[in-house]
């Protein structure tokens, strides 16, 4: 395996003729490595200049004593000139016979494109692999938090308008995944609705589609401002409840909860709740309906008083529990990111509904 991957940099060496350093190479392989270019695999750390492989380094030290490249260390950025004809006997000796593989080939040219003329620059580079490796290594995946990353490890290093640029470039060239992308667009749109009277209708069809996109694997029949009593009045989301598995089955099969539909209402406030928002929930319940609902809401200042609320809500029937879960904006970003990780949103709602437990003993001692 060592020697096809040395075999496979030895190529990629001799076709790039006079290489600008090794912090160029080392960035260079980087996303050779990570796209798997010629079946090409080097492990990667963060190093303070960005992604950096100490097995690629080793390679390179094994490829000067054999006389097969030259590093000339006086250079600040250690130039690299391959010997492109011990290279050819070097491969001819091992009986390598390069497969052309036209999308590896692709790949090699469109990176170097982009380091040659959108980046341009070795720091330019150095930020470009940077980010991308927090994003598909790390698992940063909002470019706020890929900023403040970028800023506590080089403090000062590359300014705010730097970093945005990468980014677009970085998405430009389909580098970060769609879905990370998507993401970022859901995050900053929620960011760019401004609580108030004013936007609560595109508040509303926000959380619509974010909902549908957290849980449509277990409600179906979402349906917006659903009429109750005659038309009276409505309800501004509600699900069927048909899951078979998730946090959804778990509440009805496991906690004997009554919740057929699952009733969401959206407040596009930018102060808390208050009694008349838990009052309107209370009053969407049924046996038909079910007693579950979710508020969600911008923000929680006031965590001890919303708990009092959920308390006295669990409380006011004695027959059948009110169930009520308050979730806002951080919630609904950290339920967006789980669900891009792989895992669960339903983590977020197990833990309120847990937190609400405990608080429901206490309250019936």
């Amino acid at each position: 395996m060592t020697l096809n991957k040395r075999i496979s940099l030895l190529n990629i060496l001799k076709n790039l003729g006079n290489i600008k350093g090794e912090t160029f190479l080392q960035k260079y392989i980087y996303f050779l490595s990570y796209y798997k270019v010629q079946d090409l695999y080097y492990h990667y750390d963060k190093h303070h200049y960005g992604p950096y492989s100490y097995e690629l380094n080793g390679d390179l030290d094994y490829f000067e004593n054999e006389g097969l490249i030259r590093i000339n260390k006086d250079h600040k950025t250690h130039i690299i000139t391959p010997y492109e004809e011990k290279i050819d006997n070097f491969l001819i000796s091992n009986q390598y016979k390069l497969k052309f593989d036209k999308s590896d080939y692709l790949l090699q040219i469109k990176i170097l494109d982009i380091f040659d003329n959108d980046l341009k620059t070795l720091d330019r580079i150095e930020l470009f692999s940077t980010m991308h490796i927090l994003i598909v290594q790390d698992e940063i995946f909002l470019k706020k938090d890929v900023f403040k990353t970028v800023e506590d490890w080089k403090p000062e290093r590359f300014l705010e308008e730097e970093k945005n640029e990468i980014w677009k470039i970085l998405i430009q060239y389909k580098m970060i995944p769609e879905t990370i992308v998507e993401v970022n667009k859901k995050i900053e749109k929620l960011k760019n609705i401004a609580p108030g009277l004013k936007d609560a209708h595109k508040y509303h069809r926000f959380i619509e589609i974010v909902l549908k996109d957290l849980f449509g694997a277990q409600l179906t029949n979402f349906q917006n401002e659903n009429p109750i009593n005659l038309g009276k009045k409505r309800i501004d989301i509600v699900a069927k409840n048909n899951s078979v598995k998730g946090f959804f089955s778990e509440i009805r099969n496991n906690h004997n909860i009554i919740c057929p539909y699952i009733i969401f209402e959206s407040k596009n406030l930018s102060h808390d709740l208050e009694n008349p928002h838990y009052d309107q929930m209370v009053g969407r319940f049924s046996y038909e309906r079910g007693y579950f609902g979710i508020i969600i809401c911008r923000k929680i200042e006031n965590k001890e008083k919303e708990l009092e609320q959920l308390r006295e809500i669990y409380n006011k029937n004695r027959f059948d529990r009110y169930y009520v879960l308050v979730i806002d904006d951080n919630d609904i970003k950290n339920m967006l990111l789980l669900k891009e990780k792989g895992l669960k949103p339903d983590e977020i709602l197990e833990s309120k509904l847990k937190e609400l437990a405990f608080n429901f003993v206490k309250a019936e001692i």
